[in-house]
């Protein structure tokens, strides 16, 4: 009789745990931001917890994506690379220090 007490106790422990451990990932959820946006021919996405200015850090991240895709895109004409690949032998090319 006291083993199924202990088992009994043991599961609505468990129950218990469980169940808080549950409501306090709902709440984080509720706290979560989702940044989306589009670069070099897909999708990003960037969850962060508490962001305070959405739009700006959105902004921030779209503007570096971008900035690596002008720099490293083989299919835009413009860029580093594509400008690299059309180079003869021998021939130099001034990068910029991000590149670099």
């Amino acid at each position: 009789m006291s083993l199924k007490i202990i088992y009994s106790v043991f599961i609505f422990f468990i129950f218990i745990v469980v169940n808080f451990y549950n409501r306090y990932l709902d709440r984080e959820k509720q706290n979560i931001a989702t940044l989306t946006g589009k670069t070099m021919g897909t999708y990003w996405q960037v969850k962060i917890p508490n962001l305070k200015n959405k739009k700006y850090i959105k902004n921030l991240i779209q503007q570096n994506l971008d900035e690596d895709e002008k720099m490293l895109s083989s299919w835009k004409k413009n860029s580093l690379v594509s400008q690299f690949n059309r180079l003869k032998k021998h021939q130099r090319q001034i990068i910029n220090q991000d590149f670099f």
